[in-house]
């Protein structure tokens, strides 16, 4: 019959072991002292010290490696923290290209943490012109002009830049990269009483439709430009390339590929006017023996690359290609890079030759 649970009885205590049954234990020195040290504190990790014990330049270092959602969130900690995250030296070099940063935390991020000290930023755009970050990317930009003075490279990637002139942008450049940007067909054409961005030495244009032959033209203005990134460029021609090239003749680099040149045409206009340049990358897109007979008339070139595809019947031999970079002086790396249809337009490694 079963019990109700108030009706059961208290379980017995179990009974005491008697002497024989009780386990013996023999302890030596060596566990006792062990134990005791377990127990106390050595004047070693007496000597430990909290995070908080640390230099700055130390903590400094420790907050570099947090990305940025993470430094402002640790600066809610103490005021000590607040007052670290703040330092300048954490907010040299910022990318921003990751994260869906609305505007108004833009806004806030530029101007408590982002000043004087900014020397290289990255920015992620919208190209959609329903989303609210189109409009504000232009602004953004003008403002990091004006609070950032000592900026000297700037990347900006998806970005409706239409309404942006290179006149508003940071005169203080000297590395600019645009992927996959909308800018207007006069960018580069804007009348100013000055020289627009007079300390700019790399530019990188990667998928910027609206940039032509116009603009091509207009590189010579400026000035200090020593390395040049075209990248699937399609209202560019040979015609405006060589036109252009006579202007701008003082390029250590030049990289040319997915764009409408064509090889030997750009060989051509490289051969007759870029006596300097030094490092060379181009698509082998109607490339010939006339074209590669260009290669052997720069002698200042240390680094080519020719993207292929190299497998077709009609094209050169590798074997002659190659041929014809070992009479180049100073050429000291050669790439020979194949483009297939299975990496859907990516470049694999296939031949590497030094010299």
């Amino acid at each position: 019959m079963n019990q109700c649970p108030d009706q059961l009885s208290a379980p017995k205590p179990p009974k005491p072991l008697s002497s024989s049954q009780t386990p013996q234990h023999t302890y030596k020195a060596e566990d006792l002292n062990s134990s005791s040290q377990a127990m106390y504190p050595t004047d070693a990790e007496e000597s430990l010290v909290t995070i908080v014990a640390l230099p700055a330049y130390v903590m400094l270092r420790i907050f570099s490696f947090l990305c940025i959602p993470e430094r402002i969130r640790i600066s809610r900690v103490c005021k000590l923290w607040k007052m670290l995250v703040e330092d300048f030296s954490l907010w040299r070099h910022v990318d921003l290209t990751s994260m869906m940063v609305k505007a108004p935390v833009a806004r806030h991020l530029f101007q408590r943490y982002l000043g004087s000290g900014l020397q290289s930023l990255s920015l992620g755009g919208y190209l959609i012109s329903g989303l609210n970050g189109v409009k504000y990317t232009p602004v953004l930009i003008k403002e990091v002009g004006r609070r950032c003075p000592h900026l000297t490279r700037l990347e900006v990637h998806i970005a409706f830049l239409r309404t942006l002139p290179i006149t508003k942008l940071p005169q203080s450049l000297r590395s600019l990269e645009l992927h996959s940007c909308e800018i207007s067909r006069t960018w580069l054409l804007e009348e100013s009483d000055f020289s627009p961005l007079p300390f700019l030495q790399h530019l990188v244009l990667d998928c910027v439709p609206a940039f032509n032959d116009r603009q091509l033209k207009a590189l010579s203005r400026l000035k200090a430009l020593c390395s040049l990134e075209l990248v699937g460029l399609p209202l560019v021609s040979d015609e405006g390339l060589m036109v252009a090239l006579t202007e701008v003749n003082g390029l250590y680099n030049l990289k040319v590929v997915n764009c409408s040149f064509s090889a030997d045409g750009l060989l051509q206009a490289v051969g007759q006017h870029l006596q300097k340049l030094q490092k060379l990358i181009i698509s082998v897109k109607g490339l010939t023996t006339k074209g590669l007979s260009q290669l052997e008339r720069m002698d200042s070139l240390q680094y080519l690359e020719l993207n292929g595809p190299f497998t077709r019947k009609d094209f050169l031999s590798t074997t002659h290609i190659l041929s014809v970079g070992l009479k180049m002086p100073r050429l000291h790396t050669f790439k020979l890079l194949e483009s297939t249809p299975q990496t859907r337009g990516m470049s694999r490694p296939w031949l590497i030759s030094g010299k």
